[in-house]
């Protein structure tokens, strides 16, 4: 994988660089002055686009330690400059309940799977989540509530038929290559002869909206154990179809031991099964000295098995390190188990780990107790855990066992979007002091965002949907069992098996893509099909006759998730995916493109600052609320404070002398208030710093299009109207060609255009969009997208 290389546009230096300060001018009136002309045509135009799911919410910022929670954050209403395009970036998103009861019902621990599946037309994750309604206790009757998200976890409702039941815990699952959903529950049971213990199995072939349940034996033919716990969290299927998952147990002692005194006899196993479930035998002991309980398996980007485990602590004893340990061999064998090395400021302790590797790369790892913490390895191996976040806190004193009640620390994590997880934990586990807090029991969901390096990601998934960006290849027919593999698999965002464009038996290995127009990429990701070893090319062509030279080149690639190159920014609107040699790739399980001069916040954290943007106040990455329109995330001010406005500014490098700024963008006003101010900042002939232009665009009187308006210096000139109006919550596209003695703007295909400066600037560096016309004015809300900055003659 290439390091990623920031563009002059994304460079720390233009970030830092001295723009004019910011400060708004009061309106006295509107002027008509100056030579304008209206040209009614076609104008170069973006697609503007919003999103649909996550939302803006709650900004929390890193704890400094684990033993305290993080004070409350802010999120844009400092001035502040967002992360540069060419670092990693972990933020934490919106906070909300899918369980959350009256105080009386217990509800705690909660463990999530989700699924790909199509909900009218997109490829997004169905989720069913388990909810323990008991007491922590062995003892205790099975009382379990079983919810189902169909769309990225947005909203969960009662399982259909109540799902696997109250008397079933989910202990591990999986989706099978043949599209059936399988599950074993947590705790096993008895078995006729010749076998001990039987382990209560389940498959769905609708995703789970009905079941067939079985009792398989497992055969021990490595060591016994005197009970099992499935908590192994997936069932991976491998290429030969063996099943594998987890367990751990003790053998004759006790997992976890009564005291402190008392050697923990704790041992996790690999299952396996070749018959699809129907009977398991033991395929190999994890060598962790007697200390491993809950544990989690993922595949890592360079192919391997990683396992992180909880230790056997004593009771009531303190909560002890991590382990990890790996395998080259599919769970056969593993290596030396070493402690685990958290990110500076979270605890090295915890329980309940459980792992995802995106489809960017970036393995995620949550766990708990004291509190819920995420941690982030950004190159997917878990070789170094970098960067991590407190994500929930909720305990009932201070000093020892106290900090351990409360929130239970048992999380669950789920995939959501390329560069997102959900992570689910309890408000307070019951019987461990809840009362203390009036029984608070519920159980919550945040999103945590990992985002890789890049700006100017393209939807291309959208762009497909919408039929603005055309796929072609030879693939396999739909499936029912599996509706996600399909052509359009193959930029849907996910990295499971089936999410995939398929070749057919004999089939040409290639697949192209028209896009909406040309762009000029920089960057390319690209993932073959998933654990299989492949082969395959990537090529450019303006006209989609003439390809250049492969920019891409992935030789028996085993990919699990999507690859990233860097090369010279080249012109382009077709994308050739072809195979190389007699291991061509069977599939096309993602493809990633990015622009060199776009602002697309597709690859952006939501809820934080742009990427890229420098002096920024009240802006934001948001995908919520704005319908689609071929993306998923957007920019926004959010200016509902009287004694400032929303602004951000986006720098890139200076025009060339004599050459034009071509500035194109999608605008909408969720509010349009008092209307937007679009700055055009530059260096006059001496290389100071000054706005060159200044305009004002807002609803004309009577809604009969927008006025436009610029700054003088001194007061306000109209320069026009604009015929066409816009209602809110739909997107505007706007184009301008920005010179030192002259500027145009076009809006829905009417241009205005006018020689009236704000300033003496002769080359530009900088855009800047602003909320109103004067500080008090409030009740906005602007969205920008797809900022696309170029030069023409």
């Amino acid at each position: 994988m290439q390091a990623h290389t920031a563009t002059p546009q994304e460079s720390q230096q233009q970030s830092n660089q001295q723009f004019p300060q910011f400060s708004p001018q009061r309106p006295d009136r509107h002027h008509r002055r100056g030579p304008v002309r209206r040209l009614r045509g076609k104008a170069l135009v973006l697609a503007a686009v919003t999103t649909l799911v996550g939302g803006v919410g709650a900004y929390a910022a890193v704890t400094a330690g684990w033993d305290e929670p993080p004070p409350s954050g802010g999120g844009g209403n400092t001035v502040s400059d967002g992360t540069d395009p060419g670092v990693n970036e972990l933020s934490l998103g919106a906070q909300w309940y899918p369980f959350s009861p009256a105080p009386g019902v217990l509800a705690s621990t909660p463990l999530a799977f989700s699924f790909d599946h199509l909900v009218e037309g997109s490829r997004v994750k169905k989720t069913l989540l388990n909810v323990q309604g008991r007491e922590d206790s062995s003892t205790a009757v099975l009382n379990m509530t079983q919810l189902v998200a169909e769309n990225n976890n947005k909203v969960f409702a009662p399982a259909e038929g109540g799902g696997l039941g109250k008397d079933w815990a989910y202990g591990s699952m999986g989706r099978m290559r043949d599209g059936s959903v399988l599950a074993a529950m947590f705790r096993p049971t008895g078995a006729p002869a010749p076998n001990r213990v039987g382990i209560p199995m389940a498959r769905s072939t609708d995703l789970g909206k009905t079941w067939q349940k079985w009792t398989a034996p497992l055969v021990e033919n490595l060591v016994k154990l005197s009970y099992y716990r499935f908590n192994g969290r997936d069932i991976v299927e491998l290429n030969d179809g063996t099943l594998i998952t987890g367990v751990y147990g003790a053998k004759t002692g006790s997992c976890p031991p009564p005291n402190t005194s008392t050697p923990p006899d704790c041992h996790a196993l690999i299952l396996q099964s070749t018959d699809a479930g129907k009977t398991w035998s033991q395929r190999s002991e994890i060598p962790g000295g007697n200390d491993l309980t809950e544990f989690t398996l993922s595949r890592t980007t360079d192919g391997r098995l990683l396992m992180v485990a909880r230790a056997g602590e004593a009771h009531n004893a303190a909560i002890k390190p991590m382990r990890q340990s790996y395998s080259d061999d599919d769970g056969k064998t593993w290596t030396p188990v070493t402690t685990f090395v958290p990110p500076p400021g979270l605890p090295a302790e915890g329980i309940q780990p459980q792992l995802v590797l995106q489809p960017n790369g970036a393995m995620v790892l949550s766990y708990g107790r004291p509190d819920n913490y995420v941690a982030v390895n950004w190159d997917g191996t878990g070789k170094t855990w970098d960067t991590g976040k407190l994500t929930y806190s909720n305990y009932i004193r201070k000093g020892f066992l106290g900090r351990w009640m409360g929130s239970s620390g048992n999380t669950s994590l789920t995939p959501d979007q390329p560069n997102s997880t959900v992570q689910f934990g309890d408000m307070c586990v019951v019987i461990w002091s809840c009362q203390e807090y009036g029984q608070q029991n519920g159980d919550w969901a945040r999103r945590v965002d990992a985002v890789t390096s890049g700006k100017g990601k393209l939807d291309l998934a959208g762009g497909v949907k919408a039929g603005s960006m055309k796929l072609t290849g030879d693939v396999v027919a739909a499936d029912s069992r599996y509706t996600e593999q399909r052509l359009a698999g193959a930029v849907d965002g996910s990295n499971e098996y089936l999410a995939a464009a398929r070749f057919a038996d004999g089939a040409r290995k290639v697949i192209d893509l028209q896009l909406d127009r040309q762009y000029t990429l920089n960057r390319i990701g690209l993932m073959l099909d998933r654990g299989v070893a492949g082969s395959a090319q990537v090529q450019l062509s303006v006209d989609g006759k003439n390809w250049g030279r492969p920019v891409v080149q992935q030789k028996d690639s085993v990919d699990c998730a999507v690859r990233y190159t860097d090369f010279t920014p080249t012109a382009a609107r077709y994308v050739r995916v072809s195979g190389i040699g007699r291991d061509a790739f069977t599939a096309l399980n993602e493809l990633e493109l990015y622009g060199s001069d776009l602002w697309t916040f597709e690859n952006d954290a939501v809820n934080v600052t742009p990427r890229g943007t420098v002096d920024t106040l009240h802006a934001f990455t948001a995908d919520t609320i704005m319908p689609g329109q071929n993306s998923q995330r957007r920019a926004i001010l959010v200016d509902t404070d009287p004694n400032s406005m929303g602004r951000m500014t986006f720098p890139f490098a200076g025009t060339p002398a004599g050459k034009k700024l071509q500035l194109d963008f999608g605008y909408s006003g969720e509010g349009y208030g008092s209307g937007a101010n679009w700055e055009i900042l530059g260096t006059d002939a001496a290389g100071k710093q000054v706005t060159g232009w200044k305009f004002h665009f807002r609803p004309a009187a009577g809604g009969k299009g927008f006025d436009l308006t610029v700054w003088d210096g001194s007061g306000w000139q109209l320069v026009g109207t604009f015929p066409t109006f816009t209602p809110n919550y739909q997107w505007i596209p706007v184009s301008m060609t920005i010179g030192a003695d002259s500027a145009s703007v076009t809006v829905h295909g009417t241009t205005l255009t006018t020689t009236i400066k704000s300033g003496n600037a002769v080359s530009f560096n900088g855009f800047r969009p602003t909320t109103g016309l004067e500080v008090a004015d409030t009740n906005m809300e602007h969205s920008y997208d797809n900022v696309q900055i170029g030069v023409t003659g």
